[in-house]
């Protein structure tokens, strides 16, 4: 399997005024660092893709559906770096979700392996005052950050289930922990960065940069998820252990792994 496919146009149109770079560990010399050509600055920053609802842009990750799939009481983590952005007036999805077209906007998702109205698994994204929230399916169904992100910044939000708890944190503090019970497995819907799916087709879209994803096979502890501040998941330290998949997203279109390889999907 491939690691990621582009659908519905692509990617967004480059801004005249990109995002300030992204200094973070997993940006640095874990993953080889990145030179202006690779979406980076040349200090081993990047400033990410850009994911808008007017362009419908998104990503798949390829094979997924079954690989990446956490039924039952299956432990995994989630986690992004995104820097959100004001919706644009006139935007569609804010037409069908009956969001705000202001600051905020309608919801917004991040990362996902949902199809609304069929089945799915999990989701990371906003709510449309901008509220981090996760969510998978089963009782209580979501978390929700008790406070909005700041527009224009960058920001990290992971989510962690060990098989009894589901928590989530906002640039790595904890905000939000409740028990959570089995799932049904859904071994159809893909992973998806930057939006989600509703009977089908692609919806919620994310407006804004998103800079590096990361999902793991186990929950990551509270002190780990506070390490992906500063450090990188790459081969030989202790965050690579039930790394599944961990994807840089570059603004030159292309796309750079870390240590565990380009095909991060295991068949």
């Amino acid at each position: 399997t491939d690691a990621i496919d582009t659908d519905d146009g692509g990617l967004a149109p480059p801004l005249d005024e990109p995002p300030p770079p992204l200094d973070s560990a997993t940006s640095g010399g874990g993953g080889g660092g990145g030179g202006g050509a690779d979406g980076g600055d040349g200090a081993g920053r990047t400033t990410g893709i850009l994911f808008s609802a007017n362009s419908r842009s998104h990503m798949r990750v390829c094979g997924s559906a079954s690989a990446l799939s956490f039924g039952d009481k299956a432990a995994y983590t989630l986690a992004v770096q995104f820097y959100p952005r004001a919706p644009a007036q006139g935007t569609p999805e804010l037409a069908r979700t009956g969001g705000d077209a202001g600051a905020k906007g309608g919801e917004q998702t991040l990362l996902s392996k949902f199809n609304r109205g069929l089945r799915g698994e999990y989701r990371l994204g906003l709510d449309p005052t901008g509220r981090p929230f996760t969510s998978r399916e089963a009782e209580p169904w979501a978390l929700l950050a008790p406070e909005p992100v700041a527009l224009h910044r960058w920001h990290s939000v992971a989510a962690t289930y060990d098989g009894e708890m589901l928590r989530m944190y906002v640039d790595y503090v904890e905000v939000a922990s409740a028990r959570s019970g089995a799932q049904f497995s859904d071994q159809v819907t893909p992973v998806l960065i930057g939006c989600d799916m509703e009977r089908d087709a692609y919806s919620r879209h994310f407006e804004g940069f998103i800079a590096e994803v990361a999902i793991w096979g186990r929950a990551l502890s509270a002190a780990e998820v506070s390490d992906l501040a500063t450090r990188a998941p790459v081969q030989g330290t202790p965050l690579y252990k039930g790394l599944s998949g961990c994807w840089r997203l570059l603004e030159s279109k292309q796309l750079r792994l870390h240590s565990a390889g380009r095909v991060v999907v295991p068949n």
